[in-house]
């Protein structure tokens, strides 16, 4: 039977949700590489060291963060661009060419695929008032001068094959208008984009919604642009389903699979009309505090957050995910946005990843989802995946020994240790990999 826990949460896209949810459950699996499911977000040009560039950096070189992208064998990068930095001046190129495109460059050269977003107003066509000291938050006057500049970068990028128009403007400090001017704005800001590069080879997307699209009075603002038409044109959408906990407990939810529930549900109804859904951004901070929103966690409980949500949102259907992201910052950040990088600001790994190269290095290659050895419940979390060489569940849960239908071997990627074989095995509350030979 179809479940449909979660539902009566949310009545975005009511009226398909329920049929949406059920075929989306009875589809057949699909081939799943994890690799080039997951992408990071790269905050490429704070470390590109030209004179120009006001978001330069010293501490290492956009080289050696490369690398260590190449070391966990990912392809996938989502780096910011900020309008008003690109182009201080209307037709200004000098950052583009000492700066962005040696950055673009060097990507190619690493063999990554950039899906890059622009943002913030241009000081020249921001609709804030005159002496406003961020005029970025404010949208353009007119879209026409975003889409310039937009078809400006995909001609002089064409390895680019998506764009995201804006990001989170469902948030006021993205986006200065009412509820209802961002719905037309947006929406508007979103056809003319689509319009100036449709003759291009290349695909313009959403922005990445905040959390879910949530707008401040609980609507949502992708429901708001699908119902008035501004979404017919665009195939890939996205949001940003930040949680205190991979599961999903929240400032505003207790529901301990809150992020699963909701995911779910949105990710069906949207690709029952026939939208691919990729969260853009998701992660946690080591911040030491005080605290900002997210709790306090350990650099451990972020590698096993990191882990668990990545498994989870498979199970959700998302297409792609970008973890935020590949880096620490330093203090020109806030104190929270400083800390959520898989490395330090000095390039060293965290844990988060190093837990994250021996996952990606069990999970090579195609895998298909399956149903799993373990029984699942309440008390413990379950998910397979096999392939012609071997089958893969990654648990966790309540403390507990479970006996296994075979022998296999568990291996714990926040250390690498690899058990020896057993029928047994010992359930802990952070994710530990049971390996399995193939069926």
């Amino acid at each position: 039977m179809c479940q449909t826990s979660g539902v009566t949460r949310l009545s975005f896209l009511l009226p398909i949700l329920l049929l949406a949810s059920c075929q989306a459950q009875n589809a057949p699996a699909k081939q799943l590489n994890f690799r080039d499911f997951l992408g990071v977000n790269a905050q490429f040009l704070w470390f590109q060291n030209c004179p120009e560039n006001p978001l330069a950096s010293p501490e290492h070189q956009v080289d050696q963060l490369m690398e260590k992208m190449q070391e966990l064998g990912l392809k996938n990068f989502r780096m910011d661009l900020h309008w008003n930095l690109l182009e201080p001046v209307q037709g200004a190129e000098t950052i583009l060419q000492h700066c962005l495109d040696p950055v673009m460059q060097q990507a190619k050269l690493h063999g990554l695929d950039p899906l890059l977003f622009l943002t913030g107003s241009a000081a020249f066509s921001s609709s804030g008032p005159a002496g406003d000291p961020f005029p970025d938050q404010s949208p353009p006057r007119d879209p026409a001068d975003y889409a310039r500049f937009l078809k400006k970068l995909a001609l002089r990028y064409p390895e680019v094959k998506h764009w995201q128009v804006w990001n989170e403007p469902n948030l006021p400090s993205s986006w200065k208008t009412g509820a209802a001017d961002l719905v037309q704005g947006y929406g508007k800001l979103l056809q003319t984009s689509v319009q100036a590069l449709k003759n291009l080879n290349t695909e313009v997307m959403t922005a990445g919604f905040a959390y879910w699209s949530e707008l401040p009075d609980g609507s949502f603002l992708l429901q708001k642009l699908q119902d008035q038409g501004f979404l017919k044109d665009i195939k890939t959408v996205a949001y940003h389903p930040y949680t205190f906990t991979p599961e999903g407990l929240t400032a505003y939810s207790t529901d301990p699979h809150f992020f699963l529930n909701r995911s779910k549900t949105v990710n069906a109804a949207l690709q029952n009309q026939n939208k691919t859904v990729w969260a853009t951004e998701f992660g946690w901070s080591t911040y030491p505090g005080p605290v900002e929103e997210q709790p306090l966690i350990t650099p451990e409980q972020q590698a096993d957050f990191l882990l668990k949500r990545i498994v989870l949102s498979a199970e959700a259907g998302f297409e792609r995910i970008y973890l935020f992201t590949l880096t620490d910052l330093d203090a020109r950040a806030s104190s929270r946005d400083q800390f959520y990088g898989l490395l330090n600001t000095s390039g060293k790994p965290k844990p988060a990843f190093t837990a994250l190269k021996h996952f990606l290095h069990v999970l090579k290659g195609d895998f298909e989802a399956t149903s799993s050895p373990l029984p699942v419940s309440e008390q413990l979390q379950a998910y397979a995946w096999q392939n012609d060489q071997q089958t893969v569940m990654a648990f966790w849960g309540i403390p507990q020994t479970l006996k296994l239908p075979w022998e296999g071997r568990v291996l714990d990627p926040l250390t690498g240790r690899l058990e020896a074989t057993s029928s047994q095995v010992q359930v802990r509350t952070t994710l530990q990999l049971l390996l399995l030979p193939p069926p």
